[in-house]
């Protein structure tokens, strides 16, 4: 495989868009053209992600949920745009209903396992961030300056600083 994920959106989304022209006759034929759609959603989703294009990523996953809202897919992907930009709850939301529908599946259990560490990462980074805050206020000539380090993050520039 060439791995051409934009030639491959380009191809899903011509598909996607012959459904804008089919209109089912019956329950049965709906049925027929959801079996198809969902796979182009949930592929032109995987595209997306591999572009890291994290909005079309959501929307397309949201859209097969709307017409299968049991697909671990569609979860699974969600779940990894919402860690890719640190929001850690929708994440975990995501990802745990793709568990509870799918509680072996091994890629969920691997962005699982992902969301854990980064969580643990960013906790410890956060921290340590905090702690440089705080350190560097203790330093400061009077108390208002070490408030403004540590309510703020940075503390007034001294005249030396500005003369820079």
């Amino acid at each position: 495989r060439k791995h051409n994920y934009g030639l491959a959106a380009v191809h899903y989304r011509k598909a996607l868009l012959q459904f804008d022209y089919t209109f089912p006759e019956g329950e049965e034929e709906e049925k027929q053209v959801d079996a198809v759609k969902v796979p182009c959603l949930l592929n032109l989703a995987a595209c997306k992600c591999q572009q890291e294009q994290w909005d079309e990523v959501l929307t397309h996953c949201r859209l097969a949920l709307e017409i299968n809202p049991r697909s671990v897919k569609a979860y699974y992907r969600t779940g990894l745009a919402h860690l890719a930009r640190d929001n850690f709850d929708e994440a975990r939301e995501a990802l745990m209903t793709a568990h509870e529908i799918e509680p072996k599946n091994a890629e969920v259990l691997g962005a699982l396992k992902r969301l854990k560490e980064t969580m643990a990462n960013y906790k410890v980074r956060r921290k340590e961030v905090f702690r440089e805050m705080v350190a560097g206020g203790a330093g400061a000539e009077d108390e208002g300056e070490a408030e403004m380090v540590v309510e703020f993050g940075f503390r007034p520039l001294d005249a030396d600083d500005a003369s820079d």
